[in-house]
């Protein structure tokens, strides 16, 4: 019904989206229930995917937010954030 703060979100929304055009690097829809009915229209044609599709797939949210083929492998915590961690310990 975009009423109180639903519709100034929107507002929002809609223009940041109108303004980075076909550049969309802000905004990832992840639709609960289902898709179609929950997922705004103006949020379909960007990124958009469903919950349940995460749920199975987690490496296709990855891949929508990188923009990429097929998500990174996750590899061996790199050595500075190691030591950093040790740090905050002592």
């Amino acid at each position: 019904m975009r009423k109180a703060g639903v519709g100034w979100e929107t507002m929002i929304i809609q223009g940041d989206m109108m303004m980075q055009g076909e550049m969309n690097t802000k905004y990832v829809v992840i639709a609960f229930g289902d898709f179609e009915k929950n997922t705004p229209i103006y949020m379909k044609s960007k990124l958009a995917i469903g919950k349940d599709e995460i749920d199975q797939n987690f490496d296709r949210l990855l891949e929508q937010i990188f923009d990429i083929d097929a998500a990174p492998k996750i590899g061996e915590i790199p050595d500075w954030v190691k030591s950093k961690r040790k740090a905050a310990k002592n």
